[in-house]
């Protein structure tokens, strides 16, 4: 050590010794236990600079070490500070490229000339200029000098030939490294972090592109190599995002397996027997032999045997298109949130780079592509005329439409495209299944009400009712008109029609056009020509089933009055109050099922549609109250006839008079005729109450009583 202390300092290659201690301090500030991102400590710093300023080492050659350091750690997989990279390689690159103002003010130096002339004095600045020397002379100070030539950070304005290869060399790994992260910019920037590092990652490629350090980079070539690193980036993040939906798939799969729930079963039943036996023994034996590990291997055979005999449950499920659907929602969900990230986490790169968003556009929509292979494929082996696939288009749909830049974008459109014939299949089958099931529901409506059919369900308490969004239809429909299930009242119907008291048929007709286009109305069709058609359609198609469904009642209501009595025996049935509250759903339904809101020029062609079906309503009601009118009259004309036998004057009147007058002597007899009195005052009465009670709508029963 004595001898290396007084040993010559010029015998020395201070510049490779140089070179070892940076990567040294550099490796021991890397295993700090906090980030540096390769930055040193301001010790280390002090004592660098020291080194360097005693022992006349370049500060070319210094900072073409760190950054081939730097590279080295991170293309091992360390986090390195770009803009760290950014200040040597911008120092390096002054004294590769020359000397100039514009690099001395990109370095920090003097500010360059705002002379337009090139800094060319005039002639009287230059008189100006010998008239001051003399004076100086005469006084015998120091002349003023001009401005001297702007330097570089380190006083130095050479560079070697080593030092001019080794920078070429470096330069070339920078580029490769930068086209890596930016590749991989969702692992190596995760959630944005560190923060501003894509952004200088960005700045440092674009300076790395130019060739040297005055002339920029043309735009349209640093967004040549920033795309595609960006369409490598969609496939590497694609590929990746398939794989973590493959494993998770493969968990679920692993968690219901047979022989996964036997293991289960197995180590919970020995964990149990080593509880039991560290557990202190009981006075009192155990009513049976205790448990061995002969009996234990015994219960486990049987358990393994039980296993066997029935097949596991999942075996179908892997090549189903059901499972592939299901995936395929699973993988969408993942997409989705892929696309919000890159969004949220990397907003601040946007507004430094205007042409970042336009970038970030096109790899989405690659991204989205690489997806859209799958879902092809899902779809195509899906069975026809099934429903299961709309969930994944509201998914894709909702996630898209509120994205400015993918709204109606390419996988957009093409999304459309692929679910347009689906809906429209969709549209045709349930108008067909509705308007069977008016035809067949009305044959054998019994006309009960639905509170009727609801009243022996168990009251359940279902605060938050949700309706499916999808209409059931059978799966397994023929080349003709679907069948449709006959209507059954489920479990929330009460809750839903609780102020209601329609017929089975017409309940369940309006719910189904009301499901329809609820299920029509989420999807958000994006496309507003096809969204507003099927709109219209929808309309045009609850207009005819309800004016079908007037028109059914109105000969119901006729046939049902022609059956029954036309004397003071007659009672007002439920059916005839269940077809007036018909009436008043169709009303009401009308407003909500069949308005629209279009244009002016549609608007009022469609007033006039909307007007003939409430025309149409009103026009029934009133017939339906003049025929049971014209039965009230029927029914009091017979009791006048009744009553007219009883005026005086005539020869029967003369007979009943004479009986009553001889009954009288002995028991109190009633006036003659008193008894059919009565009988109508009771069933005007009755029908009365039955009338304010069953029927909804208070505007008929006033319109009948009038």
């Amino acid at each position: 050590m004595d001898e290396f202390i007084s040993s010559n300092p010029c015998n020395f290659d201070h510049a490779s010794l140089f070179e070892m201690v940076q990567r040294l301090t550099l490796d021991h500030r890397l295993n700090d236990s906090y980030s540096c991102l390769g930055w040193f400590s301001p010790g280390q710093v002090f004592v660098l600079d020291e080194y360097c300023a005693r022992n006349g080492v370049r500060g070319c050659h210094r900072h073409l070490c760190y950054l081939r350091d730097l590279l080295e750690r991170a293309e091992n997989g360390a986090m390195i500070d770009p803009t760290l990279l950014h200040y040597s390689f911008a120092f390096c690159a002054s004294h590769v490229h020359g000397n100039s103002q514009l690099m001395a003010e990109l370095l920090g130096g003097s500010q360059p000339s705002a002379d337009g002339e090139g800094g060319k004095a005039s002639a009287a600045e230059t008189e100006t200029k010998k008239d001051s020397k003399k004076e100086s002379k005469k006084k015998k100070e120091p002349k003023t000098q001009p401005n001297p030539e702007p330097k570089r950070p380190d006083g130095i304005g050479t560079v070697t030939v080593d030092e001019k290869e080794r920078f070429e060399e470096i330069k070339e790994r920078l580029r490769v490294l930068l086209e890596n992260q930016i590749t991989h910019f969702r692992y190596c920037f995760p959630f944005g972090r560190p923060e501003g590092a894509l952004k200088a990652t960005l700045s440092l490629l674009e300076r790395v592109l130019m060739k040297d350090i005055v002339t920029p980079v043309p735009q349209e070539e640093v967004k040549t190599v920033i795309r595609k690193c960006l369409e490598q980036a969609a496939l590497v993040n694609y590929t990746r995002l398939s794989e973590y939906a493959k494993i998770e798939g493969k968990k679920r799969e692993m968690y219901e397996h047979p022989v996964f729930c036997l293991a289960s079963q197995v180590m919970d039943l020995t964990i149990q027997n080593q509880k039991d036996a560290a557990r202190p023994p009981k006075p009192k034996p155990p009513a049976g032999p205790p448990s061995s590990p002969q009996t234990q291997t015994n219960m486990i055979d049987h358990m393994l045997k039980g296993m066997a005999k029935q097949p596991p449950k999942n075996v179908g499920r892997l090549v189903t298109p059901a499972k592939k659907l299901e995936d395929t929602i699973r993988l969408a969900e993942l997409v989705i949130e892929v696309l919000q990230q890159n969004e949220e986490h990397h907003a601040e790169t946007l507004k430094a780079f205007a042409w970042w968003s336009d970038l970030m556009v096109e790899h989405a929509e690659t991204f989205l592509s690489l997806f859209a292979v799958d879902m092809d494929s899902a779809l195509e082996v899906q069975p026809p005329d099934t429903w299961d696939s709309f969930p994944l288009f509201q998914l894709i749909n909702d996630s898209l439409r509120s994205d400015y830049n993918l709204c109606n974008g390419k996988f957009h459109k093409h999304l459309q495209d692929l679910f347009a014939p689906l809906v429209v299949r969709y549209v045709d089958l349930m108008e067909s299944s509705i308007a069977q099931s008016i035809h067949r529901g009305f044959e054998r409506e019994s006309w009960e009400p639905v509170k009727s059919l609801t009243s022996n369900l168990p009251n359940v308490n279902l605060p938050n009712v949700n309706l499916p969004k999808v209409p059931n239809l059978p799966v397994n429909i023929p080349l003709g008109i679907p069948q449709m299930p006959s209507f059954s009242a489920p479990s929330w119907m009460a809750a839903i029609y609780d102020s209601d008291n329609g017929s089975g048929t017409s309940e369940d007709m309006f719910w189904k056009l009301d499901a329809l286009q609820t299920f029509i109305r989420d999807l958000h069709w994006p496309e507003e020509e096809f969204g507003k058609h099927l709109e219209q359609r929808l309309k045009l198609m609850a207009s005819d089933m309800i004016e079908s469904c007037v028109k059914r009642t109105r000969i119901a209501f006729e046939v049902k009055l022609q059956k029954t009595s036309r004397s003071t025996d007659f009672r007002v049935p439920q059916s005839i109050c269940t077809m007036f509250n018909v009436m008043v759903d169709a009303k009401a339904q009308s407003t909500k099922l069949c308005s629209m809101e279009m244009g002016q020029e549609f608007a009022k062609e469609w007033h006039q549609y909307h007007s003939k079906i409430d025309e149409l309503i009103e026009e029934t009601v009133k017939e339906m109250i003049t025929l049971l009118v014209a039965k009230f009259v029927t029914i009091l004309e017979g009791v006048l006839a009744k009553l007219s036998r009883y005026d005086e004057g005539t020869l029967f009147s003369s007979f009943l008079s004479f009986t009553v007058k001889a009954a009288s002597k002995y028991v109190d007899v009633p006036k003659p005729g008193m008894d059919v009195a009565d009988a109508y005052v009771t069933f005007v009465r009755h029908s009365q109450d039955v009338l304010r009670d069953k029927v909804n709508e208070e505007m008929y029963i006033e319109r009948l009583f009038d």
